[in-house]
């Protein structure tokens, strides 16, 4: 996987990539060097997911304005 490096801690990223990608699920690596997989609905929201220790998802929603509106942890079976 080609690694693209990306501020995921910043409200303007998020912003701008609900904004400017088209709707899809994208593998990225964020500003901790991290593996993400993000679901993109293009002028709506956007939703991460990040592996965590112990067999965890972080997983992370965020409204058309950048702002996080929920954020869970998932067990991984």
């Amino acid at each position: 996987m080609e690694k693209i490096l990306i501020n995921m801690g910043s409200v303007e990223t998020i912003r701008n990539i609900i904004k400017n990608v088209d709707s899809g699920v994208y593998n990225i690596v964020d500003e901790k060097e991290r593996e993400v997989s993000i679901l993109v609905e293009k002028n709506n929201r956007l939703e991460t997911r990040t592996i965590k220790d112990e067999g965890w998802i972080l997983s992370m929603e965020y409204d058309k304005s950048g702002q996080v509106i929920t954020e869970s942890l998932i067990k991984i079976k």
